[in-house]
């Protein structure tokens, strides 16, 4: 039986007028009024977006911003109670990653058309000027481009003498950057067990874009039953299996032995070694090792050999529920991200900014933003594989998949058949 979360959501809608508890927003005891923001966070995530928000709150003594934090699976999960009870956060941080249930949800502010913030999207970066479109609505205000790269603890390279190509342009092949890393793995005064922590279906999904076949077109069709996808997945299934440098299966998810793919890098034995020596990350994550005393620097990602350089990449939006009793306070807010300092502030925490001209100076001034840090972001900007909303039972049918590739127990050549084959029937829940 199809789920039908959908229908529910939008018979909710149809009945606000019938709802008698308060929803969003509201005035607290000293008469501001309360604007409230749903995300997922880390412990120092929190206390770094509530500083940023601060400043906000000293501009405008009207508005009081309250927090509402959850894990990352916790907090798209509870998107879907709060709409049904239409107690949903004024503003809600959101990405492709767990939007599949509420894609053709009608209960989101069409935000193009709220002429306040029509020069925010005038302003966009052109990678995000659709970021988050459905059924002809744009519901989404990208604040954040999501794209990672191979951040490396420098000591470990400087231990075994390798140079760190911060000035590299293009993308490595598996060979090349198995060459690159595996000097410093080996290198008696690193002991390091693992050499890259990666999301490996990211990876996977990277070097299909990289040689056009990626695992869904435009149209999200899958087409890659075909020798150049074949020779991609192989590349892919030698560099996971054979290559020693990761862990095979155990980073599908993002975290693994190590934990993620950034706090890795914070890894000790009891003796005090760092134990892994490159993880990847995005840039506001860069905080995590840095704050632990690591020293870091970013290299280019990886692309199938023959490919053109690729990134694989999403971005968080902040979308508004049409039942927010607040609307006119939270477009101020969503404002005041978007303005170009706000936002080259949020990249040193979060992502790289959406707003062209502070996206712009992130790869120019140099001063503020060291390149040995973000010049590699840049690298295959020109070919870009944007993530997908996909259901549950795609995510399930995949995941068996990509494990037995990464196991070695399936061949590249019935990975792409069945997939092809196999694949579309799990696109939509039951």
């Amino acid at each position: 039986m199809k789920r039908i979360i959908s229908m529910i959501l939008v018979l909710v809608m149809i009945a606000a007028t019938l709802v008698v508890f308060s929803s969003c927003g509201g005035n607290n005891n000293n008469g501001k009024t309360v604007v409230r923001i749903g995300r997922w966070a880390s412990e120092w995530e929190k206390e770094v977006f509530e500083a940023w928000t601060a400043e906000f709150e000293s501009e405008n003594p009207d508005i009081d911003i309250v927090w509402e934090w959850n894990a990352y699976n916790s907090h798209f999960d509870r998107i879907k109670t709060d709409l049904l009870s239409q107690m949903a956060a004024d503003i809600i941080f959101v990405n492709h990653w767990g939007w599949y249930p509420y894609r053709n949800v009608d209960m989101f502010v069409d935000l193009s058309t709220v002429p306040e913030l029509q020069e925010c999207f005038d302003n966009l970066i052109p990678e995000a000027q659709n970021a988050f479109v459905f059924n002809g609505k744009t519901i989404g205000m990208p604040i954040g481009f999501v794209t990672r790269v191979p951040v490396v603890n420098t000591t470990l390279f400087e231990n075994a003498g390798v140079e760190i190509p911060t000035d590299r342009t293009s993308c490595f092949t598996p060979s090349e950057f198995v060459e690159l890393i595996t000097p410093v793995m080996n290198h008696p005064a690193n002991n390091v067990e693992l050499g890259l922590n990666i999301t490996l279906n990211d990876l996977l999904y990277c070097m299909l874009a990289s040689v056009g076949t990626p695992m869904f077109d435009e149209n999200n069709e899958i087409h890659i039953d075909n020798p150049t996808a074949i020779a991609a997945v192989k590349e892919f299934q030698d560099f996971v299996y054979g290559s020693g440098i990761v862990i095979p299966y155990q980073q599908s998810t993002g975290s693994g032995k190590y934990g993620s793919v950034t706090d890795c890098l914070l890894y000790k034995n009891p003796q005090g070694d760092r134990l892994v020596a490159a993880g990847y990350s995005n840039p506001g994550n860069l905080l995590t090792p840095t704050s632990g005393g690591v020293s870091v620097a970013t290299i280019p990602g990886i692309k199938a050999t023959g490919g053109v350089d690729t990134i694989v990449a999403d971005t968080n939006v902040l979308v508004v529920p049409t039942f927010s009793k607040v609307k006119d306070e939270a477009y101020r807010v969503i404002k005041w991200f978007m303005e170009k300092e706000n936002q080259l502030k949020y990249v040193e925490f979060g992502d790289l900014p959406c707003n062209a001209e502070a996206f712009e100076e992130v790869f120019t001034d140099t001063d503020r933003f060291d390149p040995e840090i973000y010049s590699a972001y840049k690298v295959g900007m020109d070919n870009i594989y944007f993530g997908k909303s996909t259901s549950s039972r795609w995510q399930a049918f995949i995941a068996g998949y990509f494990k037995r590739l990464c196991e070695g127990t399936i061949t590249p050549e019935q990975f792409c058949k069945e997939v092809t084959e196999k694949g579309p029937q799990y696109f939509e829940e039951e």
